[in-house]
């Protein structure tokens, strides 16, 4: 049996966690940042890792608790040019 396997993962930065509290919270109300760290913890990750590949999943899962169509959209539309951006300048 050969050497472990390892490939690096980018994680997700703070500016990228307090970029999504914000929009989520425009979207959700006060009880945003509990429900990002629940989604978070019910996806198997935490924060200070969180993959960069799975923040269009949290994002998707997180437009779920939006009620209004609307706002939802707007997160949705938001958070996926926020992480096209960060690819493209390489965060992620």
């Amino acid at each position: 049996m050969g050497p472990p396997f390892f490939t690096h993962v980018s994680v997700a930065d703070q500016q990228f966690f307090s970029i999504l509290e914000h929009h989520f919270t425009k979207g959700m109300g006060p009880l945003a940042e509990i429900v990002i760290e629940d989604e978070i913890r019910d996806m198997g990750e935490v924060p200070q890792s969180f993959p960069c590949c799975r923040a269009a999943d949290l994002i998707r899962f997180l437009s779920y608790h939006i009620p209004h169509r609307d706002n939802r959209i707007r997160f949705l539309t938001v958070m996926s040019r926020e992480i096209q951006k960060r690819h493209m300048e390489g965060y992620c």
